[in-house]
């Protein structure tokens, strides 16, 4: 996620940002999708749809200031955040931080979905999965962005940015070497590049498939030096 200026982004702004990009995703999410966040006593509170209200109730300094921050405040070291959430146990999560301006500092998103039950299976849905996923990558001009599995842990070392089921860098303006069969590499659009998905099928690594095919993607990324060094974003 690009941040404008090196003074980052004051607080009326960030706000903004996040209520059209609920507006934006909305449409992808399962239906009857709601978010919230955690309010006075951590009730669970629903977002506010206007800026004005999600910046003084919602919006986090990150420097642990209070919520309730001027309009023109900025914290360009850190930033702001928020946490949304569906539900307070077995629903999905959004955790933006944005707002930054100083040099090696990194604005990111993560999405995270249930991970039981019918609202996995929904949240999880393939063309969903990537309707989101191109829809952030957009949304936020990201420089590069995954679809990964928490619950797995990656022995490489400097964190790199995961490859399991889509993976996104905007450097990939060529075209990439060739990759396995069932592997899809598709473009995006307004030259943000290209992404990869493993398998049209949603990822399950217990499957040795799905497994083989990301590693394999991976692979090939690494002798190519395409390789992104390190997760950016989704």
């Amino acid at each position: 996620m690009g941040t404008p200026n090196q003074e980052g982004q004051d607080a009326q702004s960030c706000a903004q940002r996040l209520c059209d990009f609920l507006r934006a995703i909305q449409p992808h999410c399962p239906a009857g999708t709601l978010w919230h966040f955690l309010g006075p006593e951590d009730a669970l509170t629903r977002v506010p749809t206007d800026a004005d209200s999600l910046r003084l109730n919602a919006l986090s300094p990150g420097n642990g200031d209070s919520r309730g921050v001027a309009p023109q405040a900025r914290y360009p070291a850190v930033g702001f955040s928020v946490l949304f959430m569906t539900a307070k146990r077995g629903g999905a999560s959004l955790i933006v931080s944005l707002g930054q301006g100083d040099e090696g500092t990194h604005n990111h998103l993560r999405l995270s979905f249930p991970f039981n039950g019918e609202a996995a299976q929904l949240w999880s849905e393939p063309t969903r999965v990537e309707a989101l996923f191109t829809t952030c990558i957009h949304f936020w001009q990201a420089d590069g962005a995954t679809v990964d599995h928490t619950d797995i842990r990656d022995e490489d070392v400097g964190h790199p940015q995961p490859v399991y089921w889509f993976v996104h860098e905007r450097a990939w303006q060529q075209p990439l070497p060739p990759l396995p069969a069932g592997v899809q590499v598709k473009p995006l659009e307004e030259g943000a590049g290209q992404y990869i998905i493993t398998t049209p099928d949603r990822y399950n690594r217990l499957i040795d498939a799905h497994r083989e095919a990301s590693e394999a993607v991976k692979c090939i990324l690494q002798q190519a030096q395409l390789y992104p060094p390190s997760a950016h974003f989704l």
